[in-house]
């Protein structure tokens, strides 16, 4: 005769696992996020709202460019978007080495 063994839960809840519901949303706002495209006009009104100014930060910068070095990967992905512009003084190592 075999003994009845009952299922028993821990008393320990996994993280997360009483949250079903604010985990559905999440994870439907992250999938929304990695599926679509930015949101039309957010940088500009990020930079309002933070009194950001990309034209002035970019000038004050001006002087750094003769430290700049060739950094790794920034013509992995250029041909893969549209509509953008090469920032001066930011180039590829492997452009730089011919």
């Amino acid at each position: 005769m075999q003994p009845s063994i009952k299922d028993r839960r821990s008393p320990t809840v996994a993280a997360g696992e009483e949250k079903g519901a604010w985990r559905a949303i999440l994870e439907q706002g992250a999938h929304l996020l990695r599926s679509s495209a930015p949101m039309s006009g957010f940088d500009v009104y990020r930079n309002t709202a933070m009194n950001i100014d990309v034209a002035r930060t970019r000038a004050d910068r001006q002087s750094l460019l003769p430290l700049a070095r060739p950094q790794w990967g920034v013509d992995d992905m250029k041909d893969d978007f549209t509509g953008t512009s090469e920032v001066p003084g930011v180039f590829d190592v492997r452009a730089a080495n011919g």
